[in-house]
């Protein structure tokens, strides 16, 4: 089903061909998620069946036909829709990383307020997690566990993360630049 929303979110940047949604979507998601040729057709087709996009078949000498999909504007509704339940991501497991992370890619379709408040309610889950997380570290460092090398590991590995996501958050939310990466 996400990938159905990240669909959504290339298409409404500009109509694309099958083979350009998958080339787009492992450029701004590749690390983290991919989308197979096996997927990425039955999701353009379940969005087509929901009226979400349409497309337009364009061929030439020089090539064979070509589907273009566009976004309708029931895919743009339900897009938005996805978007404002970022929100609703309760945890901080890799899983809803990832699913926020996504969501995030197309925050700039939204109101700048309301990207802005997302990211606060983000970081409100973040840090309860980072509490809790907190909590178990000390709880562990006081039962026979403290030295099992390997929990207190994947232990630290995890706060790791949090501390990370948590950190970044902070740097978004106050305005401080990001990294260039050119």
């Amino acid at each position: 089903m996400l990938a159905q929303y990240v669909i959504l979110g290339l298409l409404k940047e500009r109509p694309m061909h099958g083979y350009e949604i998958k080339q787009r979507f492992e450029k701004i998601s590749g690390l983290f998620w991919k989308v197979s040729y096996g997927s990425l057709y039955p999701a353009l087709k379940k969005l087509a069946k929901a009226g979400f996009i349409v497309q337009q078949r364009f061929s030439s000498k020089d090539s064979p036909g070509r589907k273009v999909f566009y976004l309708t504007e029931e895919g743009e509704t339900a897009l938005y829709e996805w978007l404002r339940e970022a929100h609703d991501i309760g945890d901080v497991d890799r899983n809803s990383t990832n699913e926020f992370m996504l969501r995030l890619i197309f925050f700039s379709f939204l109101p700048e307020k309301e990207g802005r408040e997302l990211l606060l309610k983000r970081q409100t889950v973040v840090c309860k997690k980072w509490e809790e997380m907190q909590g178990k570290l000390e709880e562990i460092e006081s039962r026979e566990e403290k030295g099992d090398y390997y929990k207190l590991a994947m232990l630290d590995y995890i706060i790791r993360m949090i501390r990370t996501e948590k950190s970044w958050l902070e740097d978004l939310l106050s305005g401080r630049d990001m990294p260039s990466f050119s």
